[in-house]
């Protein structure tokens, strides 16, 4: 294995050289290997680009937001979704046309993994002006309640979504607001009865929507009240293959839409876990989003995983060393062969490598498996770091 492994390193130090860079607009601050890597990404239409499970990886969201902004200008990417919950980007996309929404408000409106995140605070500075000059569409597609910080679903969506009812609009509004607010205790505990309750009033609320069907705002709400009633459905069943479910519907809703630009290509954040093409080799009971997707639209999207050799992943004062990679892991590949912080390596790379064990999907729980089956290129960081 660690035979394969160096011959990949040598083999891709020799043939990377040889790729025409005229049809990308890139600077000396950018590596040999983001040019490889837009060569592969930018003639596709939907293109993942996951992390680790735990959420707490600044360097792989810098690296994250370098690839996206050259996506964007380099091979017209006009959609960003992220694994945000949907409703409070709906209230900054409503605020941006109104003239109301800011970078900051932008910042508030996503998970708080993002928000929190220092080194993304330029990006979203980026991003706000690319959404407010009509280059880019941002949205959200997680039907989850309860992120920290994105207060339109906290305070005002269960204004929002009661807005059409009548007598009942008191008592849901109550309702809703407990469940946004998480207002539950051991003396009234959240628990199927409560579930009972909220999807009575969110039975409702698509009912009185539906009178209005043809008024953009009462759109609006159904979207919001479908995911909200997506969110209590999958405390029933398996919640990791309901949430995925969701969220690939959430997304076929933003990208099918009807546009003026002459075509949608999007770029998804999101865990790797949640982008790949199947389970296989995995866990045979989860069916994650990627599969939904592939299912769909096969070879248009690319799915681009990140791990890393070494450093440190968290936030705050949870802080924990990426542990060592095991001999022969897929990790090995950046190593003194590689002068660059992170290494690219393709799916030919991948299926050269066949079985490997690797911390792509978790930095703490390492998977074996033949990852060129489940994702289409991995993105190898020398040194992870944690958010600060």
């Amino acid at each position: 294995m660690l035979f394969r492994i160096v011959t990949l390193v040598f083999l891709f130090t020799v043939s990377f050289s040889a790729i025409s860079k005229a049809s990308l607009k890139t600077t000396p601050i950018y590596s040999s290997e983001l040019t490889r890597l837009l060569e592969d990404l930018c003639d596709k239409d939907i293109v993942i680009l996951g992390e680790d499970a735990n959420h707490g990886s600044a360097k792989t969201l810098k690296v994250k937001a370098q690839i996206t902004r050259q996506l964007i200008e380099t091979c017209n990417f006009n959609q960003l979704g992220l694994e945000s919950q949907v409703y409070d980007l709906i209230d900054f996309s409503n605020k941006l046309h109104t003239g109301n929404a800011s970078a900051k408000r932008l910042q508030q409106s996503v998970s708080y993994f993002l928000s929190s995140a220092k080194v993304l605070e330029e990006f979203f500075v980026y991003l706000f002006e690319e959404a407010q000059n009509s280059k880019l569409e941002i949205f959200g597609f997680d039907h989850q309640i309860g992120g920290r910080g994105q207060f339109f679903a906290q305070k005002e969506l269960p204004d929002q979504l009661t807005r059409y009812l009548d007598q009942e609009k008191i008592e849901c509004k109550k309702k809703i607001t407990q469940l946004t607010q998480w207002q539950y205790t051991q003396e009234t505990p959240f628990g199927k009865e409560v579930i009972a309750e909220l999807q009575s009033c969110l039975d409702k609320i698509k009912t009185a929507t539906q009178k209005f069907k043809h008024n953009e705002d009462s759109k609006q709400i159904a979207l919001m009240n479908n995911n909200l009633k997506s969110f209590l459905d999958a405390f029933s069943g398996n919640t990791f293959n309901a949430r995925d479910k969701a969220m690939f519907s959430n997304i076929v809703e933003y990208f099918s839409r009807p546009s003026l630009k002459s075509k949608k290509k999007l770029v998804i954040w999101t865990a790797t876990i949640h982008a790949l093409k199947s389970n296989q080799g995995i866990s045979g009971q989860l069916i994650p989003m990627g599969q939904h997707l592939n299912e769909l639209y096969e070879k248009s999207v690319a799915r681009i995983g990140f791990t890393a050799l070494k450093g440190s992943f968290g936030r705050g004062t949870k802080i924990h060393a990426v542990p060592k990679a095991n001999r022969g892991a897929l990790e090995q590949v950046i190593s003194k062969n590689h002068s660059g912080e992170w290494i690219y390596l393709d799916n030919n790379a991948l299926t050269q490598l066949g079985k490997v064990e690797a911390k792509l999907i978790n930095y703490i729980k390492p998977s074996e498996a033949d990852w060129s089956r489940l994702i289409d290129g991995v993105i190898v960081l020398d040194t992870e770091e944690a958010i600060k």
